[in-house]
């Protein structure tokens, strides 16, 4: 066997590998989509009373490219899920009654089905559930 069938057996193994891991067809992680997954999408509350109350400063909309809370929106791109599962995208924060948008890093994870880690920028995280259409107002 020379040298490229050498090399062309080890690059089929690695990939036959990578993909029986979970690793990169499509969708690799890391690789950038167009938006956030079905599971992150809709409102979550930091506490039960946020998702009853549509203007609550603790309630979060999730959609597809956007992120949004009472006078505070991230619109995103560069949407991606590192390794660890966490889904990182660049946003561009604006707020009402303000001209001055702003482009910050935005994470975003599952931590269970009903919960979620949001953090903006260099804040804190804070974590969310998700509101139950039964609780949901707005």
């Amino acid at each position: 066997m020379n040298v490229i069938q050498s090399f062309r057996t080890c690059a089929a193994a690695a990939s036959l590998l990578a993909m029986a891991a979970g690793g990169f067809p499509a969708q690799a992680r890391g690789a950038s989509v167009r938006e956030l997954p079905q599971e992150l999408r809709g409102s979550w509350g930091v506490e039960t009373e946020d998702c009853n109350d549509a203007e609550s400063e603790g309630r979060i909309n999730v959609t597809a490219t956007v992120i949004d809370s009472p006078g505070l929106k991230f619109t995103l791109s560069k949407i991606r899920q590192l390794p660890n599962g966490v889904w990182r995208a660049s946003a561009l924060r604006t707020e009402a009654g303000k001209k001055r948008k702003q482009r910050m890093d935005i994470e975003i994870v599952a931590l269970a089905p009903d919960r979620l880690r949001f953090r903006a920028g260099n804040t804190q995280a804070e974590e969310f559930s998700f509101c139950r259409p039964s609780r949901l107002i707005g």
